[in-house]
């Protein structure tokens, strides 16, 4: 994580069997912990439970990694820590579901850990006013809106399951910080949902979101991970780019705009995606990213506006399409590289103009993220 600038959310209670769910009915070696002894209904409920969680949370957040030599409560690379993957929330009980959050609070600060500490609500909202009440920063939430385990590949348009995410507006939740603790758009291979689901990430104020899961490369080809998810750069490269796209909607997007509902909503800042073609894109100054052919023209090759707010407005400045089919074919004449294929990231040009060596000719243009030996 260090080496390669990663953060992490760290959730150390998860109540699941570690045969969940492509074993369940192995037997031969049945997990065991707190979590399997008392059941994930009496984790908040039960005093022993509790003291046997609050044991571990300590246990577990003064661990000294063997490789880093960094007790984890250390870790500058964990930022968060959610205090239970998915509990079982009692929000009938009050007073109980603050003390249970509380106490878990608690054990995680006796260690000295000064981590942002979140707890759970998307597995029933009513425990709001509880996380509110409690001594608990933020709340995390998950989203699947295209379900799970179907069994097979999905077709059809999703899109619109993503336009909005109406729970995590109520009152009680305002002015919480949020954390999407995992999500994807399970079964599809789709180019769109990603950026959709990012986009109303962030609609609902949503300041870091986490991936459920990413196929290591010496398995994807199988996809024998959870099934119903599949994300390999190699193997399914339209979502994956859509993954990166959607990445770069979390850092460029504001929080708490809404962008309307389907299909007004295929546009949002710099960022397009279309059912139709299979297609989301970032046409961006500073970036140029696709996952399907497109016909959108780099806007690092437009001529720069005094003012870069008037390029979303309709003008003189706006480009028509006789205009990009212009620059398209000058881009071909040219021998530049003209945009197409899935998943492909076309490389920055930088212009050479002014640019001249000692012999007073002029330098030829280098490609960023290309080693200049290579050029």
């Amino acid at each position: 994580a260090k080496e390669r600038g990663i953060y992490m959310l760290f959730s150390p209670i998860q109540l699941y069997g570690s045969n969940w769910p492509d074993a369940l009915d192995d037997t031969t070696a049945p997990p065991r912990g707190f979590g399997r002894r008392f059941g994930k209904g009496r984790m908040g409920t039960d005093p022993r439970a509790l003291a046997a969680q609050v044991n571990y949370l300590r246990q577990i957040l003064n661990h000294v990694n063997p490789y880093t030599h960094i007790a984890l409560k250390d870790e500058p690379f964990i930022i968060f820590i959610e205090l239970v993957n998915e509990p079982w929330h009692h929000p009938e009980d009050l007073q109980g579901s603050i003390h249970y959050i509380n106490a878990l609070t608690a054990a995680v600060r006796s260690t000295g850990c000064q981590k942002l500490i979140f707890y759970n609500v998307s597995q029933d909202f009513r425990i709001g006013a509880a996380i509110r009440q409690s001594q608990a920063q933020g709340i995390t939430f998950g989203w699947y809106p295209t379900g799970l385990n179907a069994g097979h590949e999905l077709e059809g348009n999703y899109l619109r399951g993503a336009d909005v995410y109406p729970d995590m507006l109520r009152p009680e939740l305002a002015r919480l910080p949020r954390i999407v603790y995992e999500f994807d758009s399970p079964d599809l291979r789709t180019g769109t949902m990603y950026p959709a689901m990012a986009r109303t990430f962030r609609a609902v104020g949503t300041q870091f979101a986490a991936m459920f899961a990413y196929d290591m490369l010496a398995t994807a080809s199988r996809n024998l991970g959870w099934q119903t998810h599949y994300l390999n750069l190699v193997y399914t490269p339209r979502k994956a780019m859509s993954a990166i796209i959607a990445a770069e909607a979390m850092r460029r997007l504001p929080r708490l705009q809404s962008y309307g509902p389907y299909p007004q909503n295929t546009r949002f800042g710099d960022f397009h995606i279309s059912y139709d073609g299979d297609l989301g894109e970032l046409v961006a100054r500073d970036a140029f990213m696709y996952t399907s052919s497109t016909s959108a023209t780099d806007a690092r090759d437009q001529p720069r506006l005094a003012d870069d707010r008037h390029a979303a407005r309709p003008g003189p400045h706006v480009h028509r399409a006789a205009d990009h089919r212009r620059q398209r074919a000058d881009r071909e004449r040219r021998g530049r590289p003209v945009h197409g294929h899935t998943g492909r990231l076309r490389l920055a040009r930088r212009r050479a103009c002014g640019r001249r060596d000692a012999a007073g000719n002029n330098r030829p243009a280098r490609l960023q993220g290309v080693p200049r030996s290579a050029q």
